[in-house]
This record gives C-alpha cells, structure tokens and sequence, in this order.
C-alpha cells in the first residue's frame, strides 16, 4: 500500500467545486477541493473533498513521457490507489517493472514502467526535475 499523502494532492485536473469567503476580510480565502480519481476512506463511492488555500493551489505538473527506463535513486512518482505517490527507484524487477520506495511508509513496491513517471517539484510558480534527480542516471540491470 502507498503512502497516504499524495505528492500531487492538489494536482489533479479536477474542478474547484466552490470559493468561500473570497472578499470577506474576516476570512482566509479557502476552496473546496473535490477530486476525480481519490475517494474517502468511509465511502469508496463518494469522492475525497478537501479545504484548500490559495497557496496551494498550483498547476499540474508537466507531462513528461520517458521511455520506461529509470535510474537507481531516482525520484518519482508511481500510480497507485488512484493518485500519484511520491519515491524513489530502488531496483528493477525484469524488463519493464521497478522497485519505488516510499520513504513515509517505508515501503518498497514493484510497479510496471508505465505506472512511473519523473519527479517533479513545485519551486518558486514553476515545475522543476526533483532535486534529487540523478545528473548523470545509472542504468539498472534486470
């Protein structure tokens, strides 16, 4: 199971269901955030809602299409219990699956290429490649 705190939690291209309070000074400007693909624990039908602010609220990432090949220590994220959770490759399980590594749960799961894509984190109003991107990637055997 991966961790319970999605990378991308704001990410998704899910609508802002409503704005409260946007021009009342004796309130934060907050949102209700509904998303399309994460759903309560309580009620697998209905879907996760939550308070955001506007600090974060931010894009989603670019996409980045790699060509299934990933490099030990890489940072990532893997596709999982319907969002995307932040790790790092930790192995390679044959041709076309990695080992990710979640350093919340400390866990290590084995996902197929195509359920990885590259890290990216949100710096100063852009996306960037994580910091913890390998400058010169080491393959990995299988």
């Amino acid at each position: 199971m991966p961790p319970m705190d999605s990378r991308y939690c704001v990410n998704h291209n899910s609508p802002l269901i409503l704005y409260l309070h946007l021009f009342d000074p004796t309130h934060i400007p907050h949102a209700h955030y509904r998303y399309k693909t994460l759903f309560r624990d309580d009620a697998v039908s209905e879907p996760l809602t939550e308070t955001l602010f506007p600090w974060d609220i931010r894009p989603s990432p670019p996409k980045v299409y790699s060509r299934g090949e990933f490099s030990l220590d890489q940072a990532v994220d893997a596709f999982d219990n319907n969002g995307w959770w932040s790790g790092e490759i930790t192995g390679r399980l044959g041709p076309h699956h990695y080992y990710v590594y979640f350093r919340t749960t400390n866990e290590e799961i084995a996902y197929p290429s195509n359920k990885i894509k590259v890290h990216h984190e949100w710096v100063n109003g852009d996306w960037i490649l994580s910091q913890r991107e390998q400058p010169q990637p080491q393959p990995l055997q299988n």
